[in-house]
């Protein structure tokens, strides 16, 4: 009898495996139909559109004509300055213009050249300008440009937008010509995987059905691989960033002098500041010290602390003990800035999943294997992974060795106590709590070294009162011959950093305190930049608050201006927009409604330090900085740990069938965050990861723009 059981447990088991494997297959195809059906009949219905019309292709020889001459039945007018032609007597309707265009400059990024186009149709009688568009010579889709125009037109002028100096060569230019069909595979495999993507993800899907287990192999091999695939992702921007890589700005490579400088036993950079430096009265007088140096013609290091005569770099030396100097004395070369960025950007990826697998394992130990996975796909494009990666420079460093610590501290702490059901497998209580003291040590090394990369972020050791309060303090712990142990584990690693990096202030500046970016030669004298309670809420405003400046041109998101009516000096640059923009962070002004739930999980403390320490770091941030977008990244995933927190428990509280509705705006959640980062690495103006190599750009704007 048993072995007929076993037998048909075997056959169902084997009957289920291949009804599965059936339905991927089903799923599959039906996804690769759905994406080559949009492919064809949607993202080129301009091939469809335009298949009957009649081109009339201008065949001369550009660079042999002069002046005006006849073409056929049009009359073909070239400027003098070589950067215009201009078509009369068209007598027909144009409905969209074909030019192949080649700047002669050799150089990648002159294989763009811009254009703009003058025309009058039957309301405009006078020129009337169009905006202005990119052709790539080698993307041939963006030589087709779509016009609408009302009725026949008569005259048309092309001009192009040409440095001085620049030449270029028109090899071809038509009029209504039909636009072939062009496959982009890269959209295809995007739309391919995009269904794939929902579905797998969709509320009621297997993946939702499956409850997070961290003790599942198969999980953690999935969980495992998305993060090694990440990380590649990541690397392949690296790599194909050429500016970045080879920077041409001399105050980035301070991290790499400061290295050499340590290594020689000196805390000074070895550049000497030139002597109208030292004669001024205010060398930190921006206006006054530009003056100085055209007046002498001198130069200095933009960006540097000068004190008494010497260059020092005031950011965060934390990188460099951590990676710089082991480079250095490995293999000899400096660390080049980008590859600091993208070890760091690694370590958050790693650390995000750690973390919030380690909420929901200790909180939350029935929630869905996918919320899981998106929740930490979130949190990685929240931290700013990709905005530090499109713009690898200097400043980057100590901003994403920041979030790689306080990542990694919080994980380390949160998985040095074991307790409860979850974790210990009986009753929640004083004897089954277990308390890594090396574990709860790392996490103590980790945010202690917070004081070398962002100082502000030392607040994030708050996060230990609610965290180990209840073993420490209520259930005596710290008492025991074991909790002395811990105790000294987590306080040491604070004394002795904390006791290096205040002798490095004082060798220097002459306070332990003083981190040096008082003295900063940069865009105001932040030694007289004092403390203003009207900065407040305009920072508030910009860092929380201020919606994102959407577009109709791609990447359709675009910096934000800075307006205020107060006469105060604040220090900014054009930002993205507040970081409530993500839509999951409106969870966090749920925080009082729910605070009953989460007293109950001892998570309220939690939850509100998340959301205290970005708001005091944001007013940080504003009167002793300004307004800068990477700011944000101090902060926001912070806000994104106490979003989660508050969602998951919503969603273990509501019945069955209420729950997808939260599902649901996690996943529109993460959605919205990825599309945020990914756009945000499509601007030119503030990334270097496409201006040094912009086909992929342009690529990539033809094949989304597809119906221009």
């Amino acid at each position: 009898m048993n072995v007929f059981i076993d037998k048909t447990h075997r056959s169902l088991d084997a009957a289920k495996r291949s009804l599965l494997s059936k339905g991927l297959i089903f799923y599959a195809l039906m996804f690769f139909a759905a994406a080559f059906l949009l492919e064809i009949f949607v993202f080129n219905f301009k091939a469809i559109q335009t298949a009957s019309y009649e081109e009339q292709r201008l065949t001369f020889d550009y660079a042999q004509q002069n002046g005006q001459f006849e073409v056929g039945d049009f009359t073909v007018i070239l400027a003098d300055d070589g950067k215009s032609i201009e078509i009369i007597n068209i007598n027909r309707e144009i409905n969209n213009l074909y030019i192949n265009i080649a700047n002669k400059n050799p150089k990648p990024a002159k294989q763009v050249t811009g254009v703009s186009i003058f025309i009058t149709d039957k309301a405009n009688a006078l020129y009337a300008e169009l905006p202005a568009r990119d052709i790539h010579r080698g993307i041939e889709r963006s030589q087709y440009l779509s016009v609408y125009t009302l009725g026949d037109s008569q005259e048309l002028k092309i001009r192009v937008n040409a440095a001085e100096g620049e030449q270029f060569q028109l090899n071809a230019l038509s009029l209504n010509k039909p636009i072939p069909v062009f496959f982009s595979a890269g959209r295809f495999l995007f739309i391919f995987f995009l269904l794939s993507f929902i579905k797998i993800f969709a509320p009621g899907s297997k993946l939702y059905r499956i409850r997070c287990d961290a003790e599942k192999m198969g999980q953690r091999c999935i969980t495992a691989l998305l993060c090694i695939a990440i990380c590649f992702v990541f690397a392949a921007m690296i790599q194909e960033n050429t500016i970045s890589r080879n920077p041409a700005w001399v105050h980035h490579q301070q991290y790499a002098k400061l290295t050499n400088a340590l290594l020689k036993g000196q805390v000074y950079l070895d550049d000497i500041p030139p002597e109208a430096l030292e004669t001024m009265d205010n060398p930190y007088d921006t206006a006054l010290r530009k003056k100085v140096m055209e007046e002498t013609g001198s130069s200095y290091i933009w960006d540097t602390a000068y004190f008494n005569g010497k260059y020092y770099v005031y950011f965060g030396l934390t990188p460099v003990v951590l990676l710089y100097i082991p480079v250095k004395l490995i293999t000899g070369l400096d660390l080049n800035n980008a590859w600091a960025v993208l070890f760091f950007c690694c370590v958050i990826v790693f650390a995000a999943f750690g973390v919030v697998r380690r909420i929901i394992r200790k909180w939350f130990p029935d929630t869905p294997f996918s919320v899981y996975i998106l929740l930490s796909l979130t949190l990685v494009f929240g931290s700013g992974t990709l905005r530090l990666l499109s713009a690898p420079h200097l400043y980057e460093v100590p901003n994403s060795a920041a979030i790689a610590l306080a990542l990694t501290g919080l994980y380390c702490w949160l998985s040095a106590i074991k307790s409860g059901p979850a974790e210990s497998g009986g009753p929640d209580g004083p004897e089954n709590h277990q308390v890594s003291i090396p574990l709860l040590t790392a996490g103590a090394v980790c945010i202690a070294l917070l004081a070398g990369c962002r100082p502000h972020l030392l607040l994030c050791a708050l996060f230990a009162i609610p965290l180990f309060w209840d073993v420490f303090i209520k259930q005596k712990f710290l008492f025991s011959r074991k909790g002395v142990f811990a105790a000294v584990g987590f306080c040491l690693p604070f004394i002795l950093i904390g006791a290096g990096i205040m002798y490095y202030n004082y060798i220097r500046f002459g306070s332990v305190a003083d981190f040096g970016a008082t003295y900063n030669l940069t865009t105001n004298d932040m030694t007289s930049r004092g403390f203003v309670w009207e900065r407040i809420p305009v920072g508030i405003w910009m860092y929380f608050f201020q919606p994102a400046n959407l577009t109709a041109k791609f990447p359709y998101v675009t910096g934000t201006g800075f307006y205020t009516q107060h006469l105060i000096r604040t220090i900014y640059e054009s930002n993205w927009g507040g970081v409530f923009n993500n839509i999951l962070l409106l969870s966090n002004f749920l925080v009082f409604r729910f605070r009953g739930g989460l007293k109950q999980k001892k998570l309220f403390g939690f939850t509100l330090l998340c959301i205290l320490i970005s708001f005091i770091a944001s007013i940080f941030l504003t009167q002793y900085s300004g307004v800068l977008g990477r700011y944000i990244l101090d902060f926001a995933f912070l806000l994104f740990l106490s979003a989660f927190v508050i969602l998951l428990l919503i969603q273990g509280r509501l019945r069955d069938e209420y729950k997808r509705y939260v599902y649901l705006f996690i996943l529109i959640g993460f959605f919205v965050c990825a599309l945020y980062s990914l756009l945000y690495c499509m601007n030119f103006w503030r990334t270097d990861w496409l201006e040094g190599e912009p086909g992929l750009y342009y690529q990539i704007e033809n094949a989304v723009n597809f119906w221009k």
